[in-house]
């Protein structure tokens, strides 16, 4: 409502289906009613809330692609130390007759179980976090800024099989190179080491 006349209508609220047709609408009926009545859209009048949304979307792939370089490098690690820690058991093994692509199959399970576990966990602390946000609306804002009173969050499932999906498929990819390195040792010279 734009003037506060008494027992009259001053504005009108329209919702449409589809927003990204918001300003062509807006300025169809502009053009339709003519000056002096004019159509706003719902970004024009909250910019200082979208500008704000805008501005968190940007670092939001750096810093996810930093917390997946980050995993990587630590999923690789920890089975590189596996790889490390059971080389005389990879030799022996090796020896025995275990071929290469069954040596690389124990290490890609034992990264399977680790992505499967930490994607499991980090869905439910997602989870947890979002309906608290919520619920109990942990992450507040001034409303006379942002005309609302807490970061809306928006639980969507479709995200967390796409995210889960992507998860373990890289946890894998990462898990090839120790996996790789074990079916290439040496059975002599890992049954040597110590």
């Amino acid at each position: 409502i734009l003037v506060q006349v008494p027992d009259a209508v001053s504005g009108y609220d329209i919702q449409l289906s589809r927003a990204d047709s918001a300003d062509a609408v807006a300025e169809r009926i502009t053009e339709m009613l003519g000056y002096p009545h004019f159509a706003r859209t719902v970004f024009e009048s909250y910019r200082n809330l979208f500008s704000w949304i805008e501005l968190q979307k940007k670092p939001i792939p750096i810093i996810l692609g930093l917390i997946i370089i980050v995993a990587t490098v630590n999923i690789v690690g920890t089975l590189l130390m596996m790889v490390l820690d059971k080389t005389r058991e990879v030799g022996v093994l090796a020896a025995m007759g275990a071929t290469r692509w069954g040596i690389t199959l124990i290490f890609l399970r034992q990264g399977l179980f680790i992505a499967l576990l930490g994607t499991f966990l980090g869905d439910l602390l997602a989870f947890v976090a979002l309906v608290a946000q919520q619920e109990l609306h942990i992450l507040s804002l001034p409303s006379d800024i942002y005309f609302m009173t807490s970061v809306p969050v928006l639980l969507r499932w479709e995200d967390f099989a796409l995210v889960s999906a992507i998860t373990v498929a890289l946890c894998l990819l990462s898990a090839l190179v120790p996996a790789r390195l074990a079916a290439r040792l040496d059975p002599v010279s890992a049954i040597r080491f110590s």
